[in-house]
């Protein structure tokens, strides 16, 4: 492995519960019922991505720019005040870079989220590139172009760039594109554990792990 890249909620930060609190006032906020089908499409498209869709499926009388604006200073708050990264996560990206393994954020959350969470965290250091979805002109995860970019900017081949994800979405694009894929356990996911082990080369149940084997200089992959 010559270079790592990290998804960022539920991979990096234990932020999962709180888009799901997000979203659900969000919704409700909106006279829309919360429901597993409406989630799906929001964790696909993306917090942006994810206006647009709202408006036209539910005839909503809104702009998109009002629901960005809405869902951006909630989402703020909450990555400030409730989210912290998960228990091993900074640790196992310290043994990595010890390592020379370069490292990449590559996420669909925007920089106005992303740049001051992972500052706030102490986290902006540890990653030689942060991506978010604006950076490949708003391309989903449901296409490998976030990746082949991250993989490109820290100068890998997309077999010598391990992507951890929590997401199957992702982790299938990931694996599509010939990138070797490291999934991280996280309890949004849960229901599709069976698919995301087949496919990925290693399951992670907890960051922990792979920060004993780095510290023990054990191959991973």
């Amino acid at each position: 492995m010559k270079a790592a890249i990290f998804d960022l909620d539920g991979t990096i930060l234990d932020s999962m519960g709180m888009w799901r609190d997000l979203e659900v006032r969000f919704l409700t906020g909106l006279g829309i019922q919360p429901a597993e089908r409406v989630f799906r499409t929001m964790d696909t498209l993306g917090l942006h991505g994810s206006a647009g869709w709202l408006i036209a499926e539910f005839g909503l009388d809104k702009r998109q720019e009002e629901l960005w604006e809405f869902c951006d200073r909630l989402a703020l708050e909450g990555y400030l005040t409730q989210v912290s990264p998960k228990p091993g996560a900074e640790q196992a990206l310290r043994a990595l870079r010890r390592r020379g393994i370069r490292t990449a954020i590559a996420t669909l959350t925007a920089h106005q989220l992303v740049d001051p969470v992972l500052e706030a965290k102490g986290l902006t250091p540890l990653f030689d590139q942060i991506l978010t979805v604006e950076d490949v002109g708003g391309i989903k995860k449901d296409r490998p172009d976030l990746f082949l970019k991250a993989a490109a900017l820290l100068d890998a081949k997309p077999e010598e760039a391990a992507v951890f994800e929590d997401s199957l979405y992702a982790i299938r694009t990931a694996v599509a594109a010939g990138f070797p894929v490291i999934a991280i356990a996280d309890p949004a996911a849960a229901q599709d554990e069976p698919e995301i082990r087949r496919l990925s080369n290693r399951y992670l149940t907890g960051w922990e792990q792979l920060e004993q084997e780095l510290q023990q200089a054990t191959p991973v992959g």
